[in-house]
């Protein structure tokens, strides 16, 4: 018996984003190497991140940078993703025209309450699209996994940081951060 051969059809963003009035209005979705990946619920404690998250992002980054959170970017042509919060060049015009792309990502950031194997994947296709810089936040163990100089493989420098300890901040070299900031009192 002939063995029949499984094809799938890749998607390019513009199909993808020409599907948005298929999908319902609350639908989460991402585009990851061409395949449509449903998005995990926002539980009560990833969103409590989030927002911790997004208050230190608008008080340490506003001037430098535009943060964004829960947008999509686009990392290549079969490729549109949405990070929890992303650290954008500042640009005339903003992103009105385009969704932010590689280039324009200065610090992309996925909190992970149930999906830490999805988002340290997700952190190599961030690498082989070459953005510079990623963070995973794990609320369960209380670390921030810190990754830069992105390879096609991956990033090639981690840092793990846990509570109380201090670590570069991304956009200010010169300047460190207190992951209490980021931790606050235990949830």
């Amino acid at each position: 018996m002939a063995q029949l051969l499984q094809t799938h059809h890749r998607f390019r963003v513009q199909e993808f984003e020409m599907m948005g009035e298929i999908f319902d209005e609350d639908a989460r979705v991402e585009l990851i190497e061409g395949e449509i990946v449903d998005m995990v619920p926002i539980g009560p404690k990833h969103q409590e991140f989030v927002n911790r998250l997004t208050r230190l992002c608008f008080i340490r980054w506003d001037k430098h940078a535009v943060v964004q959170v829960q947008g999509p970017i686009q990392l290549s042509d079969h490729s549109v993703v949405q990070p929890d919060i992303a650290l954008l060049k500042k640009k005339s015009g903003g992103y009105a025209d385009a969704h932010p792309r590689p280039s324009d990502i200065l610090l992309v950031v996925e909190v992970s309450d149930t999906t830490l194997a999805r988002d340290l994947e997700k952190a190599k296709l961030y690498a082989a699209s070459g953005v510079k810089q990623c963070w995973i936040l794990d609320v369960n163990k209380r670390e921030l996994i810190t990754m830069s100089s992105p390879t096609p493989e991956g990033y090639t420098t981690q840092h793990i940081v846990s509570v109380n300890e201090s670590f570069a901040d991304p956009v200010e070299k010169i300047e460190y951060l207190d992951s209490s900031d980021i931790f606050g009192p235990s949830i």
